[in-house]
Parts: C-alpha cells; structure tokens; sequence
C-alpha cells in the first residue's frame, strides 16, 4: 500500500472556499479503481492548512490516479491557492489488524 500524508498551507482565507469548492473532485478520487481513501479537511486551529491523507492498493494505482482528468482539475485548483506544504510518502506492505 503506499499512503499520502501532508499539510496544504493556503493563501490567507482562500482554504474553506477551496475545500468546499473541490468536493466533487474529491468524490471522484475515492471513487478510483485502487483508492482505499482519501481525505482533505481543515486543520483545526491553523486557519490556512489543510490535511491530506491519502491511501492506494500500491505505488501503480497512484501513479495511475495523478494523470487521470479530475485529478489534473484538482492540482490547477490547488496552484492557485496553495503557498505550500510538507507531504511525505509511506509504503506498508500490509495493514496491522491489531493496531
């Protein structure tokens, strides 16, 4: 499995609108062949972030996922109000039952 974790930093005010707008686009995701979940909310107390949590079958399924058409929609919405953000990248080679 390879799973997303990040946070978005937004222009000032512009990150409710943004998620709020991209919800489609969102459902679309976790609609994908391979998507285990997919997630974008607010970060509490930190008005301009958000949290991205993200989770494909394996490293094929994501690589698949970020050509698709909604997706490209999806990084031009984020470009135009993202200044930044910290993602890391995880492999698990299976899920923990007992966690």
């Amino acid at each position: 499995m390879k799973f997303v974790v990040g946070w978005l930093h937004f222009k000032p005010g512009t990150r409710d609108a943004f998620l709020e707008r991209i919800q489609p686009l969102v459902e679309k995701v976790r609609a994908e062949e391979g998507n285990i979940f997919f997630e974008l909310n607010p970060r509490f107390g930190r008005p301009d972030t958000a949290v991205l949590t993200e989770c494909f079958e394996d490293d094929a399924a994501h690589r698949g996922h970020k050509e698709l058409p909604h997706m490209k929609e999806l990084f031009a919405a984020l470009n135009e109000v993202v200044t930044g953000g910290d993602v890391k990248v995880h492999f698990a080679d299976q899920l923990f039952d007992d966690v």
